[in-house]
Order: C-alpha cells, then structure tokens, then sequence
C-alpha cells in the first residue's frame, strides 16, 4: 500500500446507497468546473449562535450562524466583495487563507488592519488570482477554535482536471462548550510546562499535538451523527479537503478506494496515487475518485490522538 505517510488507517463499510462517505456533514457540491456568475456581496455576520453536534447542543461563535460558515465561490481574475458585520461581544477579523491578497485586506489585526470593533462592519474587496481550495477564518486570538471559518473555493476558468462532480471536506477538532473555551485550553496548556506525552506519531516525527479534543468534526459534524454524500458508480468526484483544525492533523482514507492527489494548498502537484494522506493545521488537499458501487466511509483520524471524525 503506498501512503503520503506511513500507518494505517481502520475503516469500516457502510451499505447505504450506490456511495456513501460517512462521516460527512452536510455536503458542500458544486457541478465539476463551475464558473461562478459575477460576484455579489457577500455578508458574513460573526456571531453567537446554538450549534448542534451529534446529541449535544454547544453556544459557540459561527458565521451566519452555520458550522463551518457559508462556501464562498469565485472564478480565478475575478473580484471578490465580502461584508464582514460583528455581531460578536468582541474585536474580530476575516483572514483569506492561501489567498495572494492586497495587504489592507489579509485580515492579520494590528498589522495589516485595525479589528473590527462589536457592532461595526468591515467590507473586504479583493481580487483572487489563483485557483484553488482555500478558506476564510478569524485571526484574532482563538476566535477560529470557536467556529469561525468556512471554505473559499477559487474555480480555474480553464479547469485542466476532469472530473463529473465535486465535495468540499472541512475537517476539525473540536471542544468549545464542552471542555470550557479555546481560551480556556490556551491558559492551561500556558500555565504548564507538563506534556501528554502519548501524543505522538512516527510520521510526524514524534510530537503529534499538545492536547486531546472531545470531539473530531468533519463538515460541522461529529462521527456519532454523519450524513451521507451521494454518487453514481464510475463518476469521477473531487473532493477538497480543507484542515482548519487548531491542533489536529488528520490522516484521511476513503473506504476501498485509492485516491490519486491532484492539488496541495490550492496549487497543482504532480499527480500520486495513495491509500492514505495527512493532512496538517491550516493545509488543504484536492484528489479524485473514480466511485465504484457500493458504500465507503471517508475517515480523518486524529494522527497520534486516537480519535477519528
């Protein structure tokens, strides 16, 4: 078997349908190689908001109250206009992650612009010359931990890839509401100089992460309560996988199938066909597919923590 790194990775078969990726939230899908019409506004309103995750029900901060917050599309040349609104009892910014932007509109607070205060609104207007998978979050504090991202998908108007369909993975780690805050776990991970020293993976060259979540998320969705993304055999899928987790790198299988990597970070690489990748904090993978019948799990295990969304 050959792997982006060396493990393993246990899966189980699901019969549900002629494809089935469980594990998955709600199914971000566009047509293969869509061209977004011209753009309009787009208004991200970060705020408090009631988000279920499997049985519990946790108060966290989203955009537009959706975990992750709302696909973003835009075509490579084109403009992108984005209203930032904060309805959060705190400062806050929008980061285009993996974007080549006009400094003014990165979103780094402090450097390259003053946060945007509770109450106010901030109009991000840039234009995006690459391609690819990318995604948007807050980067002020730990404000990202909570909820606040979601993805940026940058279509090529000369798409070379052929594919029949598309989904948009978001992978996460998880423990606003249930273990305290984000801000909680900083100030005791600061506090100590003691590690969990379980937390460890060859691949990764020893330390995995500093701490374990209670809760692996893929879509906004827990493994107790996944969806199912639905396909025909022989379609040839994309999918983007995007890691907006803050400690968590995921090594991702899909259930009988090898998937052949296509894209890193938004840009082309030279095409290799795995059983199995990881994927870092703040990384995004792109491969295709060819569906066979039947039903797979997609899996992201937390690499050395044990746990798996």
């Amino acid at each position: 078997m050959d792997h982006l790194a060396i493990g393993r990775v246990s899966r189980r078969v699901f019969v549900t349908g002629t494809f089935a990726a469980l594990g998955l939230g709600a199914a971000l899908e566009a047509p293969a190689g869509s061209v977004a019409a011209r753009p309009r506004r787009t208004v991200l309103r970060a705020g408090t908001a009631q988000v279920k995750l499997g049985k519990r029900t946790v108060s966290t901060w989203t955009y537009n109250g959706v975990l992750p917050g709302p696909l973003i599309r835009a075509t490579a040349g084109e403009t992108v206009a984005v209203r930032l609104v904060n309805d959060l009892p705190a400062p806050t910014t929008v980061h285009w992650h993996g974007i080549r932007i006009d400094f003014p509109m990165d979103g780094a607070p402090g450097f390259s612009q003053t946060p945007t205060r509770p109450g106010g609104a901030f109009d991000y207007v840039f234009r995006v010359p690459d391609p690819g998978t990318h995604f948007y979050h807050s980067h002020v504090g730990t404000q990202l931990d909570r909820g606040l991202y979601g993805p940026l998908v940058v279509a090529d108007p000369h798409e070379p890839l052929r594919y029949d369909e598309e989904f948009t993975i978001v992978l996460d780690d998880w423990l606003d509401g249930i273990k305290g805050t984000p801000d909680d776990a900083l100030r005791r991970l600061n506090s100590s100089t003691e590690h969990d020293d379980t937390l460890r993976s060859e691949a990764l060259g020893g330390v995995a992460a500093e701490l374990r979540h209670p809760l692996y998320l893929v879509n906004g969705r827990p493994p107790a309560a996944p969806k199912t993304l639905t396909g025909s055999p022989r379609r040839r899928v994309r999918f983007r996988v995007i890691n907006a987790a803050a400690d968590t790198a995921f090594r991702v299988a899909l259930g009988e199938h090898r998937m052949t990597i296509t894209h890193t970070d938004g840009f082309p690489c030279s095409p290799v066909t795995v059983d199995t990748f990881i994927i870092g904090m703040g990384e995004r993978y792109d491969f295709v597919v060819t569906l066979k019948s039947g039903a797979f799990p997609l899996v992201a295990q937390a690499e050395g923590k044990g746990g798996r969304a």
